[in-house]
């Protein structure tokens, strides 16, 4: 996956989409770990990253840059609801919030998966999400599975450590260039969902 990151960004102010999209798709993949509860979110990610790929700029050309194609669609499209620019906003988000949840456990080995889960998403994503949303994912943390069973399936104990700092350290930059990139743009909606 770092190596995804890394073809990702190829020069400073832009992003390829392909190989962003792989590497969120890569990231939706581990999310099976956390069991069903956390189904409607995979769905939620998943909807995101089809919305994005199927921005015209894309489907002609895989290897575009995010920003060319994004502005270029706002220009057609806006930016509401169902838009690329919307879905790589909340994309984005939920990628901040699986990256910090990485970094939870990748700096502290003896924080629970819930305690984890939970200071990621207040950090990342409760901020944007309304009482609803809030309450969705507080049931998610009741039920997520250990930590040992989330290592083991993110390829096992302290094989993990290693990629997933490495990982961390090389995506988490590309997604705070997108950031800056959106609010510079304006938008980056923060009315809550």
């Amino acid at each position: 996956m770092t190596d995804l990151c890394r073809q990702s960004k190829v020069e400073p102010g832009k992003i390829l989409v392909a190989p962003f999209l792989d590497v969120c798709r890569k990231l939706l993949e581990m999310t099976n770990a956390f069991g069903t509860a956390f189904s409607p979110v995979r769905k939620d990610i998943s909807r995101n990253i089809s919305i994005v790929e199927a921005t015209q700029g894309y489907k002609n050309n895989p290897s575009v840059d995010m920003f060319t194609m994004v502005l270029a669609d706002v220009a057609t499209n806006g930016a509401g609801d169902g838009q690329c620019a919307c879905s790589l906003l909340w994309l984005k988000r939920a990628m901040e919030f699986l990256v910090q949840l990485m970094a939870n456990m990748m700096g502290d080995r003896s924080l629970s998966m819930n305690k984890a889960f939970s200071e990621s998403y207040d950090k990342t994503l409760k901020p944007f999400h309304g009482r609803a949303v809030q309450w969705l994912i507080y049931g998610v943390t009741k039920v997520l599975p250990s930590r040992e069973f989330c290592e083991k399936e993110f390829g096992g104990g302290e094989d993990v450590y290693t990629p997933g700092t490495e990982f961390v350290d090389t995506f988490a930059p590309v997604l705070k260039e997108l950031d800056t990139w959106l609010r510079a743009n304006g938008l980056n909606d923060e009315k809550r969902a």
